[in-house]
């Protein structure tokens, strides 16, 4: 762009003779011919002196794009002086020549494709149908994509909503929850032992105390003798003056308290349901955080399971109860909970998720998602588009296809 012959070409020299000449700036590029003639050895325009030239302007594609929407500008576009100029229409000034060509008025409407869109949409399936809007953009011949779009979608979309709600969705139920589980889990009480198909999957919530609704509904579905195991809660000595202030917190209070990386203080059971460690026990077994078992054994201070996920050599195990404090939470004491470090695992927390690979996912929604990325992780969890179930519904029990994909804009800024 530096050299002379650039900045000094006919089109450039053109501009720069409409700011010499009130003349010129009466005139069209294709008719400025007429009456200027373009000097070679001075790289600049001056006065024809015989007036008997025919401008012309070279034909230029569509598929050029900016340039096919310069050459119509500069059609109607009189005595510009920069490309500002040309860009601009009734003192705005638009980002591209296709704007001002819009704003101007002289593109051709897009009628006859919405009219082609039409006459074919009762001809055959919506998939040939979006075809052909397809092969329509491709031609470069749409001067107001949008509006074409804006005209046709509803044709080129019927059909895709319905299949995408039955394929992804649970359109109608009575109880959201015995819904989810329906779907997700088929037959759970004849399959409640196997392993393969609790392995394969779990239904996914933002919150604990949905995943803990969704486990006691599923656990007295299944048959056989439930325990109950209840926790010793306590606050942790800090060596803070303030640590005399929680002596009046009640028991009552602690049991109440509960968060997805400890276990709650109320926890019920049955031989055969899944649980999922809540601690590392022994790594090199591969009794890991989120590990995975079903119980063959209830007793009163230690639980018998069987591994399903992890290293299988020795599926065995016995877990017993032990002291527990979450790693983060927003209570202004540190809680002690004796438990057993496992919580039911038919359901759990998306955050709980993380690092699994399953065949069949239910997200269940009765409220939106509130972490940046979370609806990401759910629905990255399951193998395949079929495995997939969402449930997502209002205070009033009500279906809906939509919720809130959280998504922090700062997080990018310095990417």
């Amino acid at each position: 762009m530096g050299k002379t012959t650039v900045s000094e070409s006919m089109f450039i020299g053109w501009m720069e003779c409409n700011k010499k000449y009130t003349e010129a700036r009466e005139l069209t590029y294709a008719e400025f011919v007429s009456k200027f003639v373009y000097v070679k050895k001075d790289r600049c325009w001056k006065p024809r002196k015989m007036r008997n030239t025919i401008g012309r302007l070279i034909w230029v594609p569509p598929s050029i794009n900016e340039v096919f929407y310069l050459r119509r500008m500069l059609t109607h576009v009189r005595g510009p002086t920069s490309y500002i100029d040309i860009s601009t229409v009734k003192n705005v000034i638009y980002s591209t020549f296709r704007k001002a060509c819009l704003a101007l008025g002289i593109l051709a409407d897009d009628t006859k494709y919405v009219e082609a869109i039409k006459e074919a949409k009762d001809w055959g399936s919506r998939h040939y149908l979006r075809k052909l809007f397809v092969t329509v953009m491709l031609s470069n011949s749409v001067n107001r994509p949008e509006e074409l779009w804006n005209k046709t979608w509803e044709w080129l979309a019927d059909g895709i909503l319905y299949r995408e709600r039955n394929i992804g969705g649970i359109p109608e139920f009575n109880d959201p929850i015995e819904a989810i589980v329906s779907a997700i889990y088929p037959n759970l009480i004849q399959k409640h032992t196997d392993e393969s198909y609790l392995q394969r999957r779990a239904i996914l919530a933002s919150r604990i105390e949905t995943i803990n609704e969704i486990n006691q509904y599923m656990l007295s579905l299944i048959s056989g003798e439930e325990k109950e195991y209840l926790s010793c809660d306590s606050v942790g000595e800090t060596k803070s003056a303030s640590n005399d202030n929680y002596n009046t917190i009640t028991s009552k209070f602690l049991n109440s308290l509960f968060t997805s990386s400890l276990s709650n203080h109320r926890i019920k059971l049955k031989i055969g349901a899944p649980i999922m460690l809540l601690r590392n026990l022994d790594q090199a077994k591969g009794l890991c955080n989120k590990s995975k078992s079903i119980i063959t054994r209830l007793a009163s201070h230690v639980i018998g399971a069987k591994m399903i996920t992890g290293n299988k050599d020795d599926q065995d195990i016995y877990i017993p109860r032990m002291s527990m404090s979450p790693s983060q939470s927003t209570w202004p004491f540190k809680l002690i909970r004796k438990q057993f470090p496992i919580m039911l695992s038919y359901a759990m927390t998306i955050n709980k998720s993380k690092g699994q690979s399953l065949r069949f996912i239910g997200l269940y929604l009765p409220t939106p998602i509130f972490s940046h990325g979370q609806l990401y992780v759910a629905i990255s969890r399951v193998q395949s588009k079929s495995g997939l179930r969402i449930l997502i519904h209002d205070k009033d029990n009500k279906p809906s296809y939509t919720t809130t994909n959280v998504v922090y804009k700062e997080m990018f800024q310095n990417v």
